[in-house]
């Protein structure tokens, strides 16, 4: 099964995890915003969700694919995510936005596994390895982390080990590809600490992924 096929069949059961309720009668969906469709969701209009999913699958899917740096893990926190989208639709804020409140419950849903995974030694002890692709800087590009399912669930398990302030900057930056300015403002703490912060995390993996930092 390939990744589209696996995505869509994790999507219908993230779906079917849900009761759904008679729809209501509205205009074409489609053209409803995120942040209408959830308010709708929040009124028990659970054939939103449908178009939720579509919107933001692969962005979804592909976030906990790096962190978890496995499939079947993936799936689950897939199928959780929009659970945990339809039970807290009714707590959403439709002035905020949906991509960022989605983004906020994907992440601590990843940084709860990694605690869960990093106790229960679900994730291996990373090699003495150099992965090119770390970046050097802080200012490098949110796609330089690996994407190869290989070396996700080593970066995984460098990323199990940082502390929570770090590994949630690492999440934000590069597998939410949020910038600095939008970390600051989701973290609710000034822009240079995002920065230290980051730097921080950066050369913590680069060491841990046994990459010799850039002098």
């Amino acid at each position: 099964m390939d990744g589209d096929s696996t995505e869509a069949a994790t999507a219908r059961k993230a779906q079917v995890a849900i009761v759904a309720v008679p729809s209501m009668t509205s205009p074409n969906l489609e053209t409803l915003s995120d942040e209408a469709l959830t308010s709708r969701l929040a009124l028990g209009q659970t054939d939103v969700l449908s178009l939720l999913i579509a919107r933001h699958r692969r962005r979804i899917f592909a976030v906990l694919m790096r962190a978890t740096g496995r499939r079947d893990d993936a799936e689950d926190l897939f199928q959780e995510t929009w659970i945990r989208v339809a039970r807290r639709a009714v707590t959403f804020d439709p002035t905020r936005s949906f991509s960022s409140w989605i983004a906020g419950i994907t992440t601590h849903l990843a940084i709860d596994w990694m605690r869960s995974a990093k106790r229960s030694s679900r994730i291996s002890a990373p090699r003495s390895k150099t992965i090119e692709n770390i970046p050097a800087k802080e200012a490098a590009a949110p796609a330089a982390l690996p994407d190869e399912d290989s070396q996700a669930a080593e970066v995984a398990a460098a990323l199990a080990s940082l502390p929570d302030r770090l590994r949630e900057v690492v999440l934000l930056r590069y597998f939410e590809e949020l910038s600095e300015k939008e970390m600051a403002e989701k973290l609710e703490v000034p822009k240079g600490t995002v920065k230290s912060r980051l730097h921080h995390a950066l050369r913590a993996l680069r060491s841990s992924l046994g990459k010799e930092e850039d002098r």
